[in-house]
């Protein structure tokens, strides 16, 4: 018996609904990682013009290097303005200890949240950090008193290409010219896994118009308007990714949407809007999987190795995009110099390439 056309669709939202409950659930199992090099001791609330006591407890340092400590300050909505005052830069020689500062509010208006960031650094800037992190939001009351203290780790915050045993390890190899050398080597390793990522891209999007070329000109009964209308979906997803991925489109869209969200004050919930958009993003590849099977008729092998192909690259790059920094960690992590995004890239390129080749192999 044939099912109901209103039934199947019903069917397919039904799987969709669950795949978004429990993706939702599953990325909020997900915690951004801790900074693993201290721990910070301050106060649970505090109020205006008042001195703030802040302990940091840092943990094996093996390198000479100064500790910098500040406070950052948010209107009431939470959107984020910016320093608000520092503390004197303290030298940290090596090993493991305490530094103590006390930082005063000042008054600003509208000031409604503070947040601790802290950073190593063998100069005291920003730009030469080798380890930071920074805590939650702290309110920002009329009056406090008396002050409740607690002790956390901070939230670490990425070097973003530097790496993280610049400051605390490592010293077996010191010397300028055997950093250059490392630095060459892997800019050239980083080149080349480009260019053969490229390469990958043209070939899936080459397949792709044969493909949606053989799905036009086909004749009844193998000709499926479905078929053209998806591979050429295909060929335009995957033009954009490979544009991206030379140019790096995704990377100033970031810098982007993270300045709309501190400019309008939802920054710290950003995580809502990154599970929202991961959510229904696998819960929309979900429900095209299911209508691919049913509509597209019996021969659609390589349709669906495709869409799963394609619906991994852009989870991939939508993932990176929204600045997930513990999934950042990952999938910037290099084995033999080789980092784990390129090879689930290539891994995604593969299954376009080998639905290609199903397609064209395919009996008409």
């Amino acid at each position: 018996m044939i099912q109901p056309k209103r039934s199947r669709n019903k069917y397919v939202w039904i799987v969709a609904g669950l795949v978004f409950v429990i993706t939702w659930i599953l990325l909020g199992l997900v915690h951004e990682p801790l900074a693993q090099w201290c721990e910070v001791t301050y106060p649970r609330r505090v109020a205006m013009n008042q001195a703030v006591p802040i302990t940091v407890h840092y943990f094996d340092i093996l390198k000479k290097t100064k500790l910098n400590v500040g406070l950052h300050w948010y209107r009431k909505d939470k959107s984020w303005q910016g320093t608000l005052s520092t503390a004197e830069t303290q030298p940290i020689v090596s090993g493991s200890g305490e530094h103590s500062f006390v930082i005063r509010i000042e008054e600003r208006e509208d000031l409604g949240y503070i947040n601790i960031v802290l950073f190593l650094g063998k100069t005291g800037r920003w730009s030469d950090r080798i380890e930071a992190g920074r805590t939650e939001i702290i309110p920002v009351k009329r009056k406090v008193r008396y002050l409740k203290l607690k002790t956390r780790r901070p939230y670490n915050i990425p070097m973003q290409g530097r790496s993280a045993s610049d400051g605390r390890g490592d010293e077996t190899n010191g010397s300028e010219a055997g950093s250059s050398d490392t630095l060459r080597k892997q800019l050239s390793s980083k080149n080349i896994q480009k260019w053969i990522a490229s390469f990958a891209y043209m070939i899936a999007a080459l397949l792709c118009v044969l493909c949606a070329f053989r799905s036009k000109t086909a004749v009844p009964p193998h000709y499926n308007r479905h078929h053209f209308v998806l591979w050429s979906l295909f060929l335009g997803i995957l033009i954009f990714l490979g544009i991206d991925h030379v140019f790096g489109i995704s990377s100033s869209l970031t810098d982007l949407g993270r300045g709309i969200s501190k400019l309008h004050g939802w920054y710290e919930e950003r995580k809502l809007f990154q599970r929202s958009m991961i959510s229904g993003l696998y819960s929309l590849i979900a429900a095209l999987l299911i209508k691919t099977t049913s509509a597209s008729g019996k021969k659609t092998l390589g349709l669906r190795l495709a869409l799963l192909g394609t619906s991994f690259l852009i989870t991939l790059y939508v993932v990176r995009s929204l600045s997930f920094h513990y999934i950042d960690v990952l999938l910037e992590h290099a084995i033999n110099d080789v980092h784990v995004f390129y090879l689930a890239e290539l891994l995604g390129i593969s299954c376009v390439i080998t639905a290609g080749v199903f397609c064209r192999i395919e009996k008409r």
